[in-house]
């Protein structure tokens, strides 16, 4: 993974840059900048809602091969984890789940005319750091995955020539410890991210 971030770093700002024609005359190589927020839940941990609340920033590439169709590669910073309601006194909750994670998704893109861009792939993450606030005497397995693999379903809403409005939902497809602590009724035991990202995003098309 990391010879593959390292590699996202050296391809993408090229990427960005690069001008490419495909055969048909149409720009092969469109970049992007995207910057929002998550809202986020762990599936498993007990307290169900999307409370926690984190940053979504990155940089990407969509590979036009298809004037309606592409593939795109991203490197983005994306802050996962749970947050418990404050109304509720249980001590036996926890507090706030904090994950950071460096992420590659790696989509397939269906672009229609102007108006919107349609995602759906996978999203690779690697755990940056995090953090375990408690406020009552449960215990977790020492140390949480350091690899996440998520189902990804998105949409892109075009406002203007460059500008748009993203959407994306991201469903982990691991659990981030290897033993189940609490059981989820959507899935047979484990902690599963469930993220939401609502982002705006750049595209660097010519003039």
């Amino acid at each position: 993974m990391k010879k593959v971030i390292v590699w996202c770093l050296l391809v993408l700002p090229i990427l960005l840059s690069a001008q490419g024609i495909s055969p048909a005359g149409k720009q092969l190589f469109v970049g992007y900048l995207a910057a929002g927020m998550n809202v986020t839940q762990i599936a498993g941990d007990i307290m169900a809602g999307y409370r926690k609340v984190g940053g979504n920033a990155g940089v990407g590439a969509y590979i036009m091969y298809k004037p309606q169709f592409s593939n795109s590669i991203e490197l983005s910073y994306s802050m996962k984890g749970s947050q418990e309601n404050f109304k509720n006194n249980n001590p036996l909750n926890f507090k706030k789940f904090s994950f950071d994670y460096v992420e590659i998704p790696v989509l397939f893109n269906y672009h229609e005319a102007d108006i919107a861009i349609f995602h759906a792939g996978a999203t690779f993450g690697r755990l940056i750091r995090y953090n375990i606030n408690q406020s009552g005497g449960l215990t977790l397995p020492d140390d949480p995955k350091k690899w996440d693999f998520a189902a990804t379903l998105g949409m892109t809403f075009l406002v203007k020539d460059r500008f748009g409005l993203n959407f994306k939902a991201n469903f982990s497809l691991n659990s981030l410890w290897e033993l189940a602590v609490a059981s989820s009724r959507a899935r047979r035991g484990g902690w599963y991210h469930n993220t939401l990202a609502f982002r705006f995003i750049y595209l660097f098309k010519p003039k």
